[in-house]
């Protein structure tokens, strides 16, 4: 639900997500340049802000309590897959499962299987303007809760 809301930040306001999801996007999302994992224009440079600092955390359980300097972090390619596995949960008997709008960004579901993630992809309402659908939403999240941890 995190890496959803950040590719689609106006669920923010979607009362059918539950609060710590957006809390946790919201804070990802500012630290983001851009405020959007699609402005990010990092460009060979080093994380700049507190985006750096959650990567270097990361890192750091991830390689059992090895130091990680956030201004010697620079994002390349593949960002999108990196990012992801901030929020996959490797050692849940269940695999996370990352809401994937659909139609969406063409690399997000490839990105969420590379992070170790589910897909689990949701229509948006083209006859109102590929709106979302709470109810929709509720319904697909049902269905992948039981194959993933959404």
């Amino acid at each position: 639900m995190v890496a959803a809301i950040c590719a689609y930040p106006q669920l923010l306001g979607a009362g059918f997500l539950p609060e710590d999801a957006k809390r946790r996007a919201a804070q990802v999302l500012r630290h983001l340049q851009g405020g959007s994992p699609g402005t990010e224009r990092w460009g060979g440079q080093p994380c700049h802000g507190g985006g750096g600092d959650m990567v270097a955390r990361y890192l750091e359980r991830r390689d059992g309590g090895t130091p990680s300097d956030p201004r010697c972090i620079v994002p390349c390619g593949g960002t999108a897959a990196d990012v992801l596995t901030l929020v996959v949960d490797e050692t849940a008997a269940v695999p996370t499962g990352v809401l994937v709008p659909v139609p969406g960004p063409p690399l997000l579901g490839g990105a969420t299987g590379l992070a170790g993630a589910v897909a689990v992809p949701y229509p948006l309402a083209e006859e109102r303007g590929w709106d979302v659908d709470g109810e929709t939403v509720r319904r697909v999240l049902g269905q992948a809760r039981e194959r993933s941890h959404p």
